[in-house]
């Protein structure tokens, strides 16, 4: 299965609330005390604000997002990145306070309100990520029951059990001679050409002495692979991956990476040098097999290009 990782958007996000939350509680400290007239507005006071409250949300962001890239269980990282940050922050404090003594008088409750506002920063944003996490595990539970396993010939007509509606926002697609992205936005709730075209499809496969795989999450089909045996090319040997849906609402889940490695490890028995895809034109499915490690197809099949030009053609190494 595929790890999730916290995206650095969402962190963006979480700073961004907390400083806008932290900027209106400092507006509204100092209405108040320029209200009561018992405060000077001072630079040594902003100066203190933004220790006490912008500072601590800003050294949580950057220890949680460098632990991200390290590896271990979630709250493991907090104890050790609480402990790493906070002495790091100490003798940060201490050297700062040297400095700003030799100016000025500074309060000691002004570093204590530091520390509280870090604890809880820190905490709190451990408790968001957590909760990510869980959503995370949540929408991989489905994926975690998943079975693959290879399809027969007699099972072709099972692929009607999988939903293959997809939204389709942009596409690659070729403009008077030069390509480029176009918004398309369009949604289709059958398989591209419809259901028939891609059973008679899968049937030929199998006929041909090709290869299928399924996944199946309690029983029913939820994605599948095609691989066609017939072999082509003149400087590499190719063979087709034909086919490759996953249901709507298994997406997302690594299902679809899992068929496409394990049909180019069953390709790899024929003694082929490379999988050959007509990866459509979607800017979805153009990224999904680009992260695979697919790559434009040095060798352009002639006849699968005509089959529809607007078929990016790609390959993947089996070597």
């Amino acid at each position: 299965m595929e790890k999730k990782k916290i995206s650095i958007v969402s962190m963006k996000s979480l700073i961004i609330m907390y400083l806008a939350i932290s900027k209106i509680h400092y507006w509204i400290d100092i209405i108040r005390e320029m209200a009561a007239e018992d405060v000077a507005i001072s630079s040594i006071m902003v100066l203190n604000r933004t220790i006490n409250r912008d500072l601590p949300i800003i050294m949580v962001a950057i220890c949680f997002l460098i632990m991200e890239t390290k590896k271990g269980k979630l709250y493991k990282k907090l104890i050790l990145g609480f402990i790493i940050t906070v002495s790091a922050y100490t003798i940060y404090t201490f050297t700062l306070r040297f400095i700003l003594g030799l100016f000025f008088t500074l309060a000691d409750t002004t570093w204590w309100l530091f520390y509280m506002n870090f604890t809880i920063s820190f905490f709190a944003a451990g408790i968001v990520l957590n909760i990510k996490k869980w959503i995370y595990k949540k929408k991989e539970d489905k994926a975690m029951d998943i079975e693959y396993r290879p399809l027969g010939a007699h099972e072709c007509e099972r692929i009607k059990e999988i939903n293959p509606a997809r939204f389709i926002k942009r596409a690659w697609r070729k403009v008077n001679g030069v390509y480029d992205w176009i918004d398309l936005n369009w949604k289709d709730d059958d398989y591209p050409g419809g259901y028939e075209e891609h059973l008679a499809g899968l049937k030929a496969t199998f006929e041909g002495g090709g290869f299928a795989i399924g996944a199946l999450c309690g029983g029913q089909l939820v994605g599948f692979v095609s691989v066609n045996r017939d072999v082509f090319g003149s400087q590499y040997k190719y063979v087709l991956l034909d086919q490759l849906f996953v249901d709507n609402q298994y997406q997302n889940n690594g299902i679809g990476k899992m068929l496409f490695y394990m049909s180019a490890e069953k390709a790899k028995e024929w003694g082929v040098d490379k999988l050959y895809i007509c990866a459509g034109s979607s800017e979805d499915t153009l990224a999904f097999y680009r992260a695979l490690g697919c790559l434009d197809a040095k060798e352009i099949n002639k006849q699968l290009y005509e089959n529809d030009e607007n078929d990016i053609q790609m390959e993947y190494g089996l070597c």
